[in-house]
Parts: C-alpha cells; structure tokens; sequence
C-alpha cells in the first residue's frame, strides 16, 4: 500500500428509500393540512403545505403522474388566493397615487 492509498472508515449510513405507501401517506397529511389551512384563510400556510405535498409526490411518482393532480389542484388554489391577497395589499397602497400615463398627458 503506498502513501497516497489511505483509506478512511465511513460512518454513512444508507438513505432509507420510501415505499410507495409511505409517501402517499406523508403526502397526504401535507395535502389534507394545506385543505384546512386554505380552508380557515391561513394561505401562506396552505402554500407551504401543499407545496410540500407536490413535491412528494412528484419526486416518487413523476411531474405528471395522477396521484399529483389533487395536489397540483390545491396548491395553485391557494397559489391563486396569496396573489389575490398579495394584489391587494399593494392596491390599497397606491390609492390616490396617480398613474404614470396621467402626468404625459397633461403636458
């Protein structure tokens, strides 16, 4: 053995692989939380969870996959009520602003 064949022990322990129940079942805890949260208006919340539901079942079953279409569903259900509340947030802070457009056409 020469001086640059070290070997070094390993501690690694390998990744346990999910079955396909496992993830179903993880999946649906996070789809059946985005549910509630979506339901009682904590849509930051909903987001995450559902995203996290997408993301496990995309990862095990693949991007279109029919197990994901619930998922997928909810997720931009609420993807689409965040940017509902996001847009009003910033409509009500530009009240009484006037618009760009407005100021070229008085000159």
């Amino acid at each position: 053995m020469s001086a640059t064949d070290v070997i070094i022990p390993t501690t690694e322990v390998p990744a346990k692989v999910k079955t396909t129940a496992e993830v179903t079942e993880e999946a649906t805890t996070y789809l059946v939380t985005g549910k509630r949260h979506l339901l009682v208006s904590d849509i930051p919340a909903a987001v995450s969870s559902l995203a996290q539901a997408c993301q496990l079942l995309s990862a095990h079953f693949g991007e279109t996959a029919k197990e994901c279409a619930e998922s997928y569903f909810y997720y931009g259900k609420s993807l689409l009520e965040l940017s509902r509340m996001e847009s009003g947030v910033l409509g009500n802070a530009l009240e009484g602003v006037p618009e760009e457009g407005d100021d070229a056409d008085n000159s």
